[in-house]
């Protein structure tokens, strides 16, 4: 996918299909951005709960400083009966691997803050574990960076009057409550592109009829494509080959000690040459 209006490019692929495992690579003019997801489900009756885990890395390309992180907890509420909502939880801690600066924002979960499970608190430490900043917001809408005014006892700050915002979220488009609550990025997601790979997810026939409402072929569309996928599966094993992903190959990070799915290059090339090569037939 190319965003030209944000100047960025992004390619995802998945990497693993037992377990589900997807690596992806996004790029602009001043940093890379990497990660391979996938993810720890535990079901708990009418709730769910789903743990990211390995690493989020970005690079920036100005002075090659490298940061990494990992993702807070997620639990979506009400899966069988009810309305649906999340929460989330934990401490993500983001790590400059060169400075060995970091920053850390603390989630709360429903059932520990109540109505205030929303807020962000975070700090922004030094090397030697000085407090620089307050970090202060609210994962549905944005997040604050505050300087450090004064220490207070037990270890609490003051925040002084220079603050820089750091995001905030962009109000939803009117027709989002009838889109399953999606931003307007999500909703382009599955727009089809110019001279996508064969193998690109927006090119699948049964999302492309279940989009147009044709829910009956699109059921039949999706079992087909499993059967031909267990097919490939069969073909593989009896073959005693193993699947390859086309455009990732595992890496080890020496920054992290973390071993993941990492871009080999080539999916642009292919894509401005309108070839691409070594591809199977999944569709």
């Amino acid at each position: 996918m190319i965003r030209e209006d944000q100047r960025y490019a992004v390619v995802c692929e998945q990497v693993c299909h037992h377990p589900p495992v997807t690596a992806m690579h996004c790029e602009s003019e001043n940093w890379s951005l990497w990660q391979e997801y996938k993810l720890d489900i535990r079901f708990r009756g009418q709730y769910v709960k789903v743990i990211p885990t390995g690493f989020v890395h970005l690079r920036m390309k100005s002075d090659n400083m490298h940061y990494s992180w990992k993702k807070p907890t997620t639990t979506i509420h009400n899966i069988i009966l009810g309305r649906l909502w999340v929460d989330n939880e934990g401490e993500v801690l983001v790590t400059c691997h060169q400075t060995k600066e970091t920053a850390s924002v603390k989630f709360q979960s429903y059932s520990k803050a109540g109505k205030h499970f929303k807020e962000l608190k975070g700090e922004v430490r030094s090397e030697s574990g000085t407090v620089e900043r307050l970090l202060r917001g609210a994962w549905d809408k944005g997040l604050d960076s505050y300087k450090v005014k004064s220490v207070l006892p037990k270890n609490n700050y003051e925040s002084g009057t220079h603050v820089h915002s750091l995001w905030k979220t962009k109000e939803r488009p009117a027709e989002s409550t009838k889109m399953f609550g999606f931003t307007k990025f999500a909703m382009e997601l599955n727009d089809i592109d110019i001279g996508i790979c064969p193998t690109d997810s927006r090119m699948r026939p049964d999302c492309r009829l279940l989009e147009l409402g044709h829910v009956d072929d699109a059921s039949k569309e999706k079992h087909r494509l499993e059967e031909k996928q267990r097919a490939a599966k069969r073909a593989r094993d009896a073959a005693k080959t193993a699947w390859k992903p086309r455009w990732f190959v595992s890496a080890r990070d020496a920054d992290t000690d973390s071993v993941a799915h990492v871009y080999a290059g080539g999916y642009w090339r292919a894509k401005l040459a309108a070839n691409f090569k070594d591809v199977p037939d999944i569709y």
